[in-house]
């Protein structure tokens, strides 16, 4: 496979490798960097000089670095936006290295991420909020739907076994 970045935005699209076959196999998105270049990120998605895909990222404690592939090629040309979106617990924001939520649209179709970083050893679960959206669960994948603010649920991993 080959990689092409887009200028402007972190968007990355994978094309087969033969050069008679242009045309895009997946696109990448990598949620924890904001969406637009000129944005300062401790999150990258690059391609290497052999056509590997490397990304990295820095903080503490605990860091979460989701990448979203779509192969959807009819989806491809639409717009797309993604963010990280605020987790709430007891009133008050969790940051970003206890846990993340993300948004992901492209054209009129919608997606929800959501992970917990917990360690072995934390005292107790207790319930997150995301969007509206109360749950317990150490990571979540829902089908957002804008009109009625509801989430059809894809994966949820449970917080206790």
């Amino acid at each position: 496979m080959l990689a092409t970045e887009q200028s402007e935005t972190r968007e990355i699209f994978l094309h087969q490798k033969r050069q008679a076959d242009t045309r895009r196999r997946a696109m990448v998105l990598p949620l924890a960097a904001p969406e637009w270049r000129l944005n300062l990120s401790p999150a990258t998605l690059a391609i290497t000089e052999d056509h590997f895909l490397v990304a990295t990222t820095s903080g503490s404690a605990a860091v979460y670095q989701p990448i979203w592939f779509d192969f959807q090629a009819r989806r491809f040309p639409r717009k797309r936006t993604w963010r990280q979106l605020t987790v709430a617990e007891s009133l008050q924001l969790v940051p970003s290295h206890v846990a993340a939520a993300y948004r992901i649209q492209v054209g009129s179709e919608h997606w929800a991420l959501y992970r917990s970083l917990r360690r072995s050893g934390d005292a107790g679960v207790t319930p997150r909020t995301f969007m509206g959206k109360h749950l317990l669960a150490d990571f979540f994948a829902a089908r957002f739907h804008p009109s009625d603010g509801g989430m059809e649920e894809l994966v949820t991993v449970d917080a206790e076994p």
